[in-house]
């Protein structure tokens, strides 16, 4: 009987955080400060989660790690490590931790669910100024259910996950981009029986680098769904004393979710980045910090 209630409780949860839906946030501070319509700049170590297809036009080589100030927010740790292999192509490693479901009590139940994602990125020119790219995303699932203080022999297993990117230079300025996440659309089990389905996500975009040092970018998360899952997020940029220090605004929309967002950085000439982001809104005032370095 115990066992029943506790799978209840955890399919009440499932539907509770509609998987299919958009989880709050994603990776890089800055990115997040100019509202998460990064798709058509990804021009940092970020671009393995935002736009693999952006790889081969990063440093030779870059790293670089985020961590969220905030419990409640899904994106907590990412590292990502960017190499180029040749002019027209570059891969990345990146490891995210992922909270789907953070301790939760009903009942006489407790609930708790992680993940842990690893994946590869691999970006390839395949015109001038225009390039592909995948991501190969492998999901480690780590489910909790504990019932009267004995843990239950519950697990969750997701199917491995695939994103592909374009991006595209138009001129000098401007570029554009189109995101496909969970393009193959993974389902994630419980105990051997399908749970749910990461929904296909695609998330067109567009920016434009003008010469004063500012840049512009929007960008459609979930473009095929319904109103209530769609938003369109839009971010700016402007780059001071000789483009070693910015300050980022932006709006965070898609999933129901709508939040301001301001943010900040600043480059050393040794190759250096500091980002600092803050989310306002139904992202819970949520401090974001992220360091990189390319060389």
């Amino acid at each position: 009987m115990y066992q029943f209630r506790a799978v209840f409780v955890v399919c009440v949860v499932l539907a509770v955080a509609a998987m299919s839906a958009p989880a709050p946030a994603c990776v890089g501070a800055r990115a997040l400060g100019m509202g998460g319509a990064f798709v058509a700049v990804a021009d940092d170590t970020s671009a393995t989660y935002w736009n693999p297809a952006a790889l081969p036009y990063l440093p030779e080589k870059s790293a670089t790690y985020m961590h969220v100030f905030n419990e409640n927010i899904n994106y907590q740790n990412y590292f990502a490590y960017v190499q180029t292999l040749d002019d027209k192509s570059a891969v990345g490693l990146s490891y995210l931790t992922y909270q789907l479901i953070p301790a939760i009590s009903m009942y006489d139940s407790s609930i708790s669910w992680g993940e842990t994602w690893y994946w590869l990125s691999y970006g390839v020119e395949v015109a001038e100024g225009t390039a592909l790219g995948v991501n190969l995303k492998f999901i480690e699932d780590n489910l909790e259910v504990v019932e009267s203080g004995v843990e239950l022999p519950i697990s969750a297993d997701t199917d491995m996950g695939l994103d592909v990117g374009v991006f595209s230079h138009v001129g000098d300025n401007v570029t554009l981009g189109l995101l496909i996440q969970n393009a193959n659309e993974p389902d994630t089990q419980i105990n051997g029986v399908t749970a749910a389905t990461w929904g296909r996500n695609w998330r067109p975009g567009a920016a434009v680098k003008l010469e004063d040092g500012v840049t512009l970018a929007t960008e459609v998360y979930d473009a095929f769904n319904d109103m209530d899952a769609r938003g369109v997020r839009f971010g700016i940029e402007k780059k001071f004393a000789e483009e070693r220090f910015a300050l980022r605004a932006g709006r965070y929309a898609g999933g129901g979710i709508s939040a301001l967002t301001l943010g900040a950085g600043i480059w050393g000439e040794q190759g250096w980045t500091l980002d600092v982001a803050y989310l306002t809104g139904d992202l819970d005032n949520t401090w974001v910090a992220s360091g990189s370095f390319a060389w």
